[in-house]
């Protein structure tokens, strides 16, 4: 399933393995993937790894040290994560996939607000270019005026 689904999905389903009974206990990367897996999603190591490193950099995890026992034998240090408070904000907002659009839609929102910036500084340009022609006209016809006063141009 790991293929159809966007890197932004697959943030998103190991974001949501944290409901509420797990959440505040914690989970080891094994216990993750067998979650994900039971699912339907298939994570290579590396990939379930580099994802949780993301979250967790994102501030929506944090993990925490403990053993664990594997085959009948102890592993120690051993990283649990657990959902951060700021990552049960992220699950109640719609995840990085709801982030994503928001992200798109503020960009595009942002693209438009520049666009009218641009076409309204080339009418202000404009106008700046009539009014200055505008004061040059009358510079000179009062100019004209002022020296047909004094006699100097008939």
């Amino acid at each position: 399933m790991e293929s159809k689904l966007s890197p932004i999905e697959l943030l998103d389903k190991v974001l949501y393995i944290f409901d509420s009974s797990s959440k505040h206990i914690g989970m080891h990367r094994i216990q993750i993937k067998d979650l994900l897996e039971a699912r339907g999603i298939i994570l290579i190591d590396g990939l379930l790894t580099e994802m949780l490193f993301k979250i967790e950099k994102d501030g929506f995890l944090r993990h925490e040290l403990g053993d664990v026992q594997l085959l009948n034998q102890k592993v120690k240090d051993i990283p649990f994560y657990i959902l951060t408070f700021e990552g049960e904000l992220m699950q109640l907002s719609g995840g990085y996939a709801q982030k994503s659009k928001n992200d798109e839609y503020k960009n595009i929102r942002l693209e438009k607000i520049e666009s009218a910036a641009k076409a309204n500084r080339k009418t202000v340009t404009f106008l700046t270019w009539i009014i200055a022609a505008g004061t040059l006209v009358a510079a000179v016809y009062y100019a004209i005026e002022i020296l047909k006063h004094f006699s100097l141009i008939k």
